[in-house]
C-alpha cells in the first residue's frame, strides 16, 4: 500500500495552545484506518495506520501533546493533534515540523504546518481573601479566554491546600467547559494551571470552583472558596 498524501486542516493557535487536524489520503482498497484507538492500543493496526508523531516549535522539539478524534466517528482518517501549556518565546506566525511514522514504512511522512496566532485575547483577574477552616486564604485567579480555549491560573498561599484541590469554571448559565488538563506547576510560588475548551458563547460571569477529588465519591466543591469572575461584553484585545 502506498500512502497518497498527509494533510493538515483546521489549525488553530490562541497563544496558550495549538489545535489541528492530520487527514491521510490513500489508495482505494486500503484496509486500516488512520487512527482507531482500539486497535492501536490491542496492537493489531494494519499497515499504514497511525504508528507515532513528533513535533517541533521554533524553540525545538514538543513532547507535550495530546492525540485523539471523535470517538463516535472512529476509525477515523483524522487524528487531532493538540499543544498544551505552550511557553517560551513562540512568534505569532511560524511553521510547525509534524513528523508522523506510519505502520509498515520505514520512513515517516513529513509536514510543514504555518500557523498563526488568531486574535482575540481577553484576560480577566479577580482577587479575594476567603476563610476557610477558620484561616484566612488569599486566593487570586486569572482567566485568559480565547476562541479555542480558557486558561486559569490560581495563587493561594498555602501549598498544601493547593496541591490537593482541582478547579472546575462554569458560567452563568450553568455550562461547564471540557477540561484539557493541569494541575500544580510552581509550589513555591503557590501557583496552578489549567486548561479548558471555549465556553461556546461568552459568558456575562465565570465561577472558579475549587473541589477536593474523592475519588468514588466523586467531586467535594468547597463554595467558602469560589471565585465569580465579571465578564465585560466588548473588552478589547489584551493579547500581548
Amino acid at each position: 500500500m502506498k500512502v497518497q498524501a498527509m494533510t493538515a486542516t483546521k489549525v488553530s493557535y490562541d497563544g496558550i495552545r495549538i489545535a489541528l487536524e492530520l487527514t491521510r489520503t490513500a489508495p482505494e482498497g486500503t484496509e486500516g484506518a488512520l487512527y482507531h484507538l482500539r486497535s492501536i492500543m490491542n496492537n493489531k493496526a494494519k499497515k499504514g495506520s497511525f504508528d507515532n508523531i513528533q513535533v517541533w516549535l521554533p524553540s525545538g522539539n514538543y513532547s507535550s501533546l495530546s492525540l485523539g478524534t471523535n470517538l463516535v466517528t472512529e476509525p477515523s482518517e483524522s487524528v487531532l493533534v493538540q499543544l498544551h501549556d505552550l511557553s517560551g518565546d513562540i512568534p505569532d506566525q511560524f511553521d510547525l515540523t509534524v513528523k508522523m511514522g506510519l505502520k509498515g514504512y520505514k520512513r515517516p511522512f513529513e509536514l510543514k504546518v504555518p500557523v498563526v496566532k488568531m486574535a482575540g485575547h481577553t484576560v480577566l483577574t479577580s482577587e479575594e481573601t476567603k476563610t476557610y477552616k477558620g484561616e484566612s486564604l488569599k486566593i487570586t485567579a486569572k482567566l485568559e479566554m480565547t476562541p479555542i480555549t480558557t486558561r486559569l491560573t490560581v495563587n493561594l498561599a498555602d501549598e498544601y491546600l493547593l496541591k490537593d484541590l482541582w478547579f472546575d469554571i462554569v458560567d452563568n448559565e450553568g455550562n461547564f467547559p471540557k477540561s484539557l488538563g493541569g494541575g500544580v506547576n510552581n509550589y513555591e510560588n503557590h501557583k496552578a494551571d489549567y486548561t479548558y475548551e471555549a465556553f461556546r458563547t461568552r459568558p456575562k460571569s465565570i465561577t472558579v470552583k475549587p473541589y477536593l477529588n474523592r475519588g468514588k465519591q466523586g467531586k467535594q466543591y468547597i463554595p467558602e472558596l469560589e471565585l465569580v469572575v465579571a465578564v465585560p461584553e466588548n473588552p478589547e484585545d489584551e493579547s500581548k
